[in-house]
């Protein structure tokens, strides 16, 4: 039995790559795995993380639609900070 494709789209903009990119690195986060990137060892984001360091992930690509390693450390706070707060909210 096969399943239909869920709904895919093509990413066209600068902010649905990023979005994708955050979601994809946050994901533990917003499944409680846990609280931190920097914490969840199986995640791609310790490659992103130190360029430096040699990688079997091609890194280079996804510079382009941030302003550097600062921009998608910021971005990656907001985003982490929203996803640990979200059941804090007053409903």
């Amino acid at each position: 039995m096969f399943i239909n494709n869920f709904r895919r789209k093509p990413i066209q903009t600068t902010s649905q790559w990023q979005e994708i990119f955050l979601y994809f690195h946050l994901n533990p986060i917003k499944h409680e795995f846990a609280t931190s990137v920097n914490d969840w060892k199986w995640s791609g984001w310790h490659a992103y993380k130190y360029l430096e360091k040699k990688s079997l992930l091609e890194r280079t690509y996804f510079m382009n639609f941030f302003d550097g390693i600062f921009h998608i450390n910021d971005m990656m706070e907001v985003k982490r900070e929203i996803l640990l707060n979200k059941n804090l909210e007053i409903e």
